[in-house]
């Protein structure tokens, strides 16, 4: 999210960064402290695709609630394997990906936008709908679905939304969980290794992350590749504010993702 943030301090926006532990895990506290009378959208990921680390969003939202802010959730690492219930947890918009927990094809994703949230379409242009005006349409979805749709990608999308619900999210979720916790107890019995996120995995999401002594990142996931036929992912994950609080940025972590 900090990328589209920072933008938008060019048009004046402000904003404020509230950190998370060495778990991933939001101060509450201090997230509510971080409340002012201009604060006008708070914006956060549910679950950390660096920590695997998965935050209190029915907590998160009853301080939104309280303080009559809406909240954007981004649940790119948990849509398909927890359960989100946007009504209870307050939750104003809700996007992710489609090829994530959701089992879609790249390219493809979507936002929830709840019926009273007014938002500003990126693009303007045709919708299939009220053609005779030449002014964009204000219905919704067709507010913010200008062009022609993507209808192959919309096509898989559907196909694994269907796969979840006919396997269930609780068996989903209990698998990727016990993957999750096998990984983590064995790269525990190794004294040069350190994991980041909770050691508990009922508390994350199915990535771990590691490293081995002061070894880059890049260097392991290649010997993983090239010599074990493992594919893990390097680096800093597109998430530079999340590594600047691990302390990771120079060496960055080996991911490991399950599904």
């Amino acid at each position: 999210m900090s990328r589209p943030i920072v933008a938008l301090e060019a048009k004046g926006v402000t904003h404020t960064f509230v950190k998370c532990d060495e778990n991933g895990f939001l101060d509450l506290d201090e997230f509510e402290k971080a409340f002012n009378e201009k604060t006008g959208l708070v914006a956060i990921t549910h679950a950390s695709n660096v920590t695997g680390t998965v935050n209190d969003l029915k907590r998160i939202g009853d301080i939104c609630r309280a303080h009559k802010v809406p909240l954007l959730v981004d649940c790119a690492q948990s849509a398909g394997v927890f359960d989100i219930d946007v009504q209870q947890m307050n939750i104003a918009m809700l996007c992710a990906p489609g090829h994530k927990g959701l089992y879609g094809p790249m390219g493809t994703g979507f936002i929830y936008v709840r019926e009273d949230i007014s938002l500003t379409p990126l693009m303007e242009g045709g919708t299939g709908s009220n053609s005779e005006s030449l002014i964009h349409p204000n219905l919704m979805p067709d507010h913010l679905e200008s062009g022609t749709a993507n209808a192959v990608g919309i096509a898989g999308l559907l196909e694994g939304v269907r796969f979840i619900q006919e396997v269930g999210i609780e068996k989903i979720r209990k698998h990727e969980q016990e993957l999750t916790g096998h990984l983590i107890q064995g790269l525990k019995q190794y004294k040069n290794v350190k994991i980041y996120g909770p050691e508990d995995s009922t508390k994350r999401c199915a990535v771990v992350s590691f490293n081995i002594d002061n070894i880059q990142s890049t260097d392991i996931s290649y010997i993983l590749d090239s010599e074990f036929d493992i594919e893990v992912r390097s680096g800093l994950h597109c998430a530079a504010l999340a590594h600047e609080t691990l302390g990771t940025t120079a060496q960055g972590v080996v991911r490991v993702s399950f599904s």
